[in-house]
């Protein structure tokens, strides 16, 4: 059962990863270094500090760091990207249900145990976990993700899914081909 669940949880660990990834890539690319004014404030040496009363110089804040290019605004939630993304994950949930219900009827059992008490109602129990969990969580997930300017995410969560969703309809059509429930 481990070496079924290991997959999955590799790929958990990989988004998470990745998630604590991206925040701190932005907080690192914002942080403003000092640099000089003028070329002759570069080159000459700073006088002595002055008195207490005397103001002291200033100093302009200009970003060396190299900036990432900025993620793309102005493209709407449902481009052509995300609806191939999307449509991915919607057909690979949909062989994921049709392969877990052939094995449950021939009189396997359901392994995931986030899924055991949807799949051990039926069908429709079934479709609940399989759609609007899956792909409706994804789906909303994915649409806060380009609401708050995360669009990185917003196109990583459904490839991340999907990854996750063919191990699982490979492992089930393995089975299904071995007959070794």
């Amino acid at each position: 059962m481990l070496a079924r669940m290991l997959p999955r949880i590799v790929c958990i660990l990989l988004l998470c990863s990745a998630l604590g990834y991206c925040k701190d890539a932005a907080t690192a690319v914002s942080s403003p270094t000092p640099v000089p004014a003028t070329v002759a404030e570069a080159v000459l040496p700073m006088p002595a500090a002055p008195a207490l009363s005397a103001p002291a110089p200033a100093i302009s804040y200009v970003s060396t760091a190299h900036k990432l290019p900025e993620a793309p605004t102005s493209h709407k939630f449902f481009d052509h990207t995300n609806i191939a993304l999307h449509l991915t994950n919607f057909l690979l949930q949909t062989g994921d249900l049709a392969t877990t219900r052939a094995i449950i009827d021939r009189g396997g059992v359901e392994t995931n145990p986030l899924a055991r008490p949807f799949v051990q109602r039926g069908i429709g129990g079934q479709v609940v976990a399989s759609y609007a969990i899956g792909t409706g969580g994804t789906l909303l997930a994915s649409y806060w993700m380009h609401r708050t300017g995360h669009h990185r995410i917003e196109r990583f969560l459904p490839i991340a899914v999907s990854a996750v969703e063919g191990l699982a309809l490979a492992s089930n059509a393995r089975l299904l081909a071995g007959r070794s429930f």
